[in-house]
């Protein structure tokens, strides 16, 4: 078993035991969380506690988590009863069957089936998704196109005397709507209409649509919402937590599981990528949040629910964990990147950037000098 590295994270030692099952969700450690109210989204930051990621020490066999308090009192209650059928050094059975504490015994047993089934239903749910978002692949093509957008927005910026720096937001494009296999691939990064500023990007309803068109056009699709830090850190702000959470709500992309001897076979879960460059060329941040259907024990009967969990990489995280997670593998494909690509990137850099001001860079553009 792989056993977390110490951390000063308050009283999470008191919770974690050596029996944990990180596939348990209920856990309350587990993760960041995102909760779907009447009232919106809700975000419950845990930016002092250790957050539990899906990582190949999942698959090591860790035992389920011990039975909750409620159920070990309650059994051991009714073995304390029991002591009345014991008559001479003998348990009297045909006194014991039909007795008050007999269906009292055999509904806490039905309970803690039912409690196992949950479990089951949750950690095979739960291997799904890991599999996919630990699955998350990118080309070099569409990850150099994204490192140079990311300069590239700061530099015509500056040429056009708006400053030095700026962010700037992408769609993640997948292909595999064309003859691809199932799995997600990114391939290509599309810079759709936005306002940005030094330390945040928007991209704007009309922007979504012409992205939306291209796509469908194209028979693609969006795999995720990458964008720019600047000149700052690859992370994921409060601010990106939300974001994130916004365009995954609007794109995230269904999958089912299939397992064929298990419960959970057939169940739907969906899933949004996201990546942070910046323009200094510093490792990538990369995250995956997915949505899934969580099953419980209430009430006599297994019930579901469902919750929003995200897993995320950044190079700061490398001093807690052990191997790196999720690690999205960098594939070749026959694009490259080149002098033909950057024009490119640049014209919609200029033809769809819009300042917080309201100013579009395209009104700044006087000639090809402002790019060189």
């Amino acid at each position: 078993m792989i056993q977390e590295q110490p951390i000063n994270c308050g009283k999470l030692e008191n919770i974690v035991a050596l029996n944990f099952d990180p596939y348990d969700s209920s856990h309350t450690g587990f993760s960041e969380s995102y909760t779907f109210g009447l009232d919106g989204i809700s975000y419950r930051e845990k930016s002092d506690q250790h957050q539990f990621r899906f990582r190949e020490r999942l698959e090591k066999g860790m035992c389920n988590p011990e039975d909750p308090l409620e159920y070990r009192t309650a059994m051991a209650e009714n073995g304390k009863k029991l002591r009345r059928f014991l008559k001479d050094g003998k348990f009297c059975i045909d006194e014991y069957i039909g007795s008050e504490e007999f269906y009292e015994r055999e509904q806490l047993i039905h309970e803690k089936l039912l409690r196992k089934i949950a479990r089951d239903i949750n950690r095979d749910i739960s291997k799904s998704v890991a599999e996919t978002a630990s699955s998350m692949k990118v080309t070099r093509f569409a990850l150099e196109k994204a490192e140079y957008a990311a300069r590239s927005i700061s530099s015509i910026a500056a040429a056009a005397g708006r400053g030095e720096h700026y962010e700037i937001g992408m769609y993640m494009i997948d292909d595999s709507l064309v003859g691809r296999k199932p799995d997600i691939t990114i391939r290509d990064v599309y810079i759709a209409e936005q306002i940005v500023w030094p330390d945040f990007c928007d991209i704007i309803p009309s922007g979504k649509e012409g992205a939306m068109d291209d796509a469908i056009a194209n028979k693609k699709r969006f795999a995720g919402w990458a964008h720019s830090h600047a000149d700052i850190k690859t992370f994921f702000s409060i601010v990106d937590d939300r974001t994130i959470l916004k365009e995954f709500r609007q794109f995230g992309i269904k999958k089912r599981v299939e397992l064929q001897d298990s419960l959970a076979n057939g169940a739907s879960f969906s899933f949004f990528n996201g990546f942070v460059v910046n323009e200094k060329g510093d490792e990538p941040a990369f995250r995956t949040v997915c949505q899934r259907p969580r099953a419980y024990f209430d009430g006599g009967e297994i019930r579901y629910t469902s919750e929003v969990i995200d897993f995320e990489r950044t190079a700061s995280e490398d001093n807690f964990y052990g191997n790196k997670w999720p690690f999205p593998v960098i594939v070749e494909d026959d694009k490259k990147f080149g002098t033909e690509e950057m024009d490119i990137v640049n014209r919609e850099i200029i033809g769809r950037v819009i300042f917080e001001d309201g100013v579009r860079l395209r009104d700044l553009f006087r000639g090809p000098d402002i790019i060189n």
